[in-house]
């Protein structure tokens, strides 16, 4: 089974060395208001039924969830608006809403399903998962909006997004991520936990 490459978690979020992270010890590198702004919009994202929901059924699977200790706010790649690692347990935020939707849904899987997110079957299973409930065809109308993903059908809206993923964690080709992203896409699109109802009602 191929694993991600060690120094990728480090490429994607240059903040992160080898020490743990926190908010206070990082406003050396950028603006303490702009972090603490950044913080004041995730909590306000904590009030969105979808986010709620999403961490409800990570305790209901025995996973605890604390917004101190699993958000933090750092500087990513260019290319990365925030991401779970499933090493630190941490979402790392930019643009937020969306962002803690996508990246719970990783957290749900590792918790749930117990996915070991450096397998990369479990990993792009996840990134389908994540791309479909959140970004390509929303479970919950407040993850909607103008973006372009929209013009296309929702399968390819979820290829594109999850070759990118799993392209920028792996290392792996494109063409190897696309082979190994259809071979998945259809039994990972049928898993619509934890919004199975919501995404009946929805549509």
């Amino acid at each position: 089974l191929m694993t991600f490459d060690d120094g990728v978690s480090s490429k994607l979020f240059p903040e992160r060395g080898r020490h743990e992270f926190t908010f206070e010890n990082s406003t050396a590198k950028a603006s303490q208001t702009k972090r603490a702004d950044l913080k004041s919009t995730a909590q306000k994202a904590m009030q969105n039924p979808a986010i709620q929901s999403l961490i409800w059924s990570l305790r209901l699977n025995g996973c605890s969830f604390n917004f101190d200790r699993n958000v933090s706010f750092q500087n990513c790649a260019k290319n990365v608006i925030g991401g779970f690692d499933p090493f630190h347990h941490t979402v790392d935020e930019k643009n937020v809403l969306r962002a803690m939707g996508h990246e719970l849904i990783h957290m749900f899987d590792s918790c749930r399903a117990r996915f070991d997110l450096s397998n990369i079957e479990n990993l792009i299973c996840s990134e389908i998962r994540a791309a479909h409930l959140i970004n390509c065809r929303p479970a919950h109308p407040s993850f909607k909006d103008s973006s372009h993903l929209y013009f296309y059908d929702f399968k390819d809206c979820i290829r594109r997004l999850a070759v990118n993923s799993v392209c920028s964690l792996t290392g792996i080709s494109e063409n190897e991520a696309k082979i190994l992203i259809e071979k998945s896409m259809d039994r990972c699109c049928s898993d619509t936990e934890p919004f199975c109802k919501l995404y009946r009602n929805y549509y």
